[in-house]
């Protein structure tokens, strides 16, 4: 008696809907999945895996006589995914998810206890998140302000070297917007309105402002 889906499914280990066909070919059961395996289930419940392209030496092998052979050819290819009828029940074309299926039949076959080891984590593609800004993109985006390594290496220099770099006038230690995140901006201006207004000139002339700075130095301005 030929076996359902749902039994097929059963013996596979696997839900009904990936189960495509099931066909009687002598005293064994092939069952076809949407991934296009076919696979042979004997009458004493062992399972034969044919391969893409199983010659007919690789069917004989199985046990099936010639008759069978060529019933069996005709069952799979009747039940061949990219040839099927959806109107018949079969699925038109290989699911997208072919691999995943494909490996949890053989992992199904080789533990038939249903003791299967859990998948691997799955690595992100490199390029999936490649316009996202990660926190700590951002972190370093308000720490340098989108400059190098070299410009910040020249500033520090030009800060440092008795004001050669900036006119020969080095400004008053602690009286100078510092050049750092927006919390140790909106620490340095604390309640005072030159500082703020300060702060709001030398952010608002940085190639890419922080908005979110902007706005807390320019109601510190309009409160004061």
């Amino acid at each position: 008696m030929t076996w359902s889906l749902d039994q097929a499914a059963r013996v596979m280990g696997m839900p009904v809907h990936e189960v495509l066909a099931v066909a009687e070919v002598g005293n064994a059961h092939v069952v076809t999945t949407h991934d296009g395996q076919h696979t042979v289930i004997t009458s004493d419940g062992i399972a034969h895996a044919i391969k893409r392209g199983a010659s007919r030496d690789d069917l004989l092998a199985l046990g099936f006589d010639e008759d069978e052979v060529a019933e069996l050819d005709a069952a799979r290819e009747s039940a061949d995914p990219a040839t099927a009828d959806p109107a018949t029940g079969g699925q038109q074309g290989l699911d997208p998810n072919a691999a995943a299926v494909a490996e949890r039949a053989r992992l199904a076959l080789e533990h038939p206890d249903g003791q299967v080891p859990p998948p691997p984590v799955p690595v992100p593609h490199p390029e999936a998140a490649a316009d996202d800004l990660t926190p700590r993109g951002e972190a370093l985006e308000q720490t340098t302000g989108g400059k190098s390594e070299e410009q910040q290496q020249a500033e520090a220099k030009a800060k440092g070297d008795g004001g050669q770099g900036n006119g020969g006038t080095t400004p008053p230690a602690g009286d100078e917007v510092p050049d750092g995140n927006a919390q140790s901006v909106l620490d340095w201006v604390g309640d005072d309105e030159d500082r703020a207004r300060r702060a709001l000139e030398v952010e608002q002339g940085r190639e890419k402002p922080r908005t979110g700075l902007v706005a807390e130095l320019a109601k510190k301005v309009e409160q004061a």
